[in-house]
């Protein structure tokens, strides 16, 4: 189950990159916090 709500938020993340341009450091920040979420939950 953790692993598809991973799934779903890294696709998520990706999804909000293309339509707001994101700062790109900030991505990879938001990434790291997903992956870490990830690992916690």
């Amino acid at each position: 189950m953790a692993d598809l709500i991973c799934h779903v938020l890294k696709q998520f993340s990706l999804i909000l990159l293309h339509l707001f341009n994101t700062n790109f450091k900030t991505f990879l920040e938001t990434i790291d916090s997903i992956i870490y979420l990830c690992h916690v939950i």
